[in-house]
């Protein structure tokens, strides 16, 4: 499965980004506009691999997440990074705050094995 992924921090808010500032974006942070993702290949925390399940193409799906399932993501060295110093630096803050994260999942690709 091919993802574009964007990821914001629901409690964490600007003037120009009520929705949420923006942390990670695959159009933004990564080199090939898109992350791949494995279906029960343990890439990804189950109960955020379960949000994504049925999908097909051009599906859009946004799932929250709680601190804790973020910190899950990020312990399990899942949570992708933004290149940006800036990007690192509201990472660690978002962390530090024990911040929710809105995360958009639109799938571009869809293949079974």
């Amino acid at each position: 499965m091919a993802l574009e992924l964007t990821i914001r921090c629901a409690t964490l808010t600007s003037a120009t980004e009520p929705n949420g500032v923006l942390l990670y974006s695959t159009l933004r942070d990564d080199n090939l506009g898109e992350i791949l993702f494995a279906i029960n290949q343990k890439s990804m925390v189950k109960a955020d691999e379960d949000g994504v399940r049925g999908l097909s193409k051009g599906g859009i799906r946004r799932l929250y997440l709680d601190s804790e399932r973020a910190y899950d993501l990020k312990n399990c060295c899942l949570f992708p990074m933004p290149r940006s110093k800036e990007g690192k630096r509201i990472l660690d803050r978002v962390f530090q705050n024990k911040a929710d994260l809105i995360v958009k999942v639109k799938v571009l690709l869809v293949k079974n094995v």
